[in-house]
């Protein structure tokens, strides 16, 4: 049976029903007929959003984004100066950050028809503010238990091994205080963690290696994520913008420098990270064993 996305905002406070309206009408404004639905994904659809203040009572330590996805009739989204036009109209509100995703309606259904978790759950989970009415979403796929694990084992076997590796080299180069390199594989170790995580618990992770776009996505699959880099201090802003930038300007840019007790603060936040990685990964994987077994013993 096709997926009907659920409609209601009527349950969020109005200052959050008048921000997912002033997003749904900047994407059809600036788009047009070439916007199929704009779908709420992620923990403000599933009702498990967080807003956790800093110490200072003003910032925010900890806070849930408004993870959009757009589905488009075609490649509009290759128009990233007409996407980003969209994102700044949208921070001259006060509130969460926006997360902006873009699909055509065809990948959409292809990737719910080949059971991809991700697209599913955003097909289940998600509320359409704004819906063409063209458009239907096809059938999932569901995964049995066995097929669903040895995607999930064979996603943890490949990419955790690789994260510890790169963490592992990071060590050596602090020790030979090549903290510039260090900068760059800790970014690295970074990213491998949370595509771990991605892949496990959602069987997508998409082609960037942007971490300001990799740990929100993570987030909205669970809002512990956001704990891995707090933003409740400037300091702590500026670390994770650090880390983000060494993929390129660690390696590249004569002007990039990273003092030691930056990358120590930051490799102890990836220590957290790999922890809460390690940990829900196995409980997932050793519950789909669980159900896999169950299934079995039932044939």
């Amino acid at each position: 049976m096709a997926i009907k996305l659920k409609s209601s905002i009527d349950h969020f406070p109005e200052e959050k029903r008048e921000a997912l309206r002033h997003i749904a009408r900047l994407v059809v404004d600036e788009f047009g007929d070439e916007i199929e639905l704009v779908i709420l994904y992620g923990s403000y659809a599933r009702g498990d959003w967080v807003e956790e203040l800093a110490p200072d009572g003003v910032h925010f330590q900890y806070q849930s984004d408004y993870d959009i996805l757009v589905v488009t009739r075609d490649q509009v989204h290759k128009h990233s100066l007409r996407w980003e036009k969209v994102k700044k109209a949208f921070y001259t509100h006060r509130g969460p950050s926006l997360q902006l995703e873009c699909d055509t309606i065809g990948f959409l259904n292809h990737m719910i028809e080949q059971g991809y978790y991700f697209y599913v759950d955003v097909a289940k989970e998600g509320i359409a503010l704004y819906d063409s009415g063209r458009q239907t979403l096809s059938e999932p796929k569901i995964l049995t238990p066995a097929e669903a694990l040895a995607k999930a084992q064979a996603h943890y076997d490949t990419w955790y091994k690789s994260a510890e590796g790169f963490f592992k080299g990071y060590h050596f180069y602090m020790s030979q205080s090549e903290r510039n390199i260090a900068a760059f594989t800790l970014h690295q170790v970074t990213e491998r963690f949370l595509t771990v995580y991605l892949l496990v618990h959602t069987d997508y992770k998409p082609r960037t290696h942007d971490l300001d776009k990799l740990t929100p996505l993570a987030a909205a699959h669970d809002v512990e994520i956001l704990k891995v880099f707090p933003k409740g201090t400037q300091l702590a802003k500026d670390r994770f913008v650090l880390l983000c930038r060494a993929y390129v300007d660690a390696r590249y840019a004569p002007s990039y420098s990273i003092a030691r007790e930056d990358l120590d603060y930051l490799a102890e936040r990836v220590k957290f990270l790999q922890e809460l990685v390690r940990r829900t990964c196995l409980e997932k994987i050793e519950n789909l064993k669980k159900q896999s077994d169950d299934e079995r013993k039932s044939v």
